[in-house]
């Protein structure tokens, strides 16, 4: 394997690795806002639970969940793109 070929291997796993990571902190941070959002914006903060994100509004969705999955899938298609291909082995 030569030197280009390995840098793109060890990129695409960092790209691999920080859209993991992305996932994690993405799901950790919406139920940190949804709990804070129970906490000080309802009025019974005792039976408040987290909303799926499909009946989220226009606006929150589109800043909690579209937004961060499209990072998301941008640091895989790009980790999917920069990773070396092997031969083929139809010679």
């Amino acid at each position: 394997m030569n030197r280009l070929q390995t840098f793109r291997k060890w990129a695409a796993r960092l790209l691999y690795w920080l859209a993991a990571l992305g996932g994690v902190l993405w799901i950790v941070g919406y139920i940190y806002i949804a709990g804070m959002a129970c906490a000080y914006g309802a009025a019974d903060p005792s039976n408040c639970g987290v909303p799926s994100p499909w009946t989220l509004g226009r606006e929150d969705f589109t800043f909690l969940v579209a937004i961060p999955l499209g990072f998301i899938a941008a640091l895989v298609l790009l980790g999917w793109l920069i990773s070396p291909r092997r031969a083929s082995l139809s010679r």
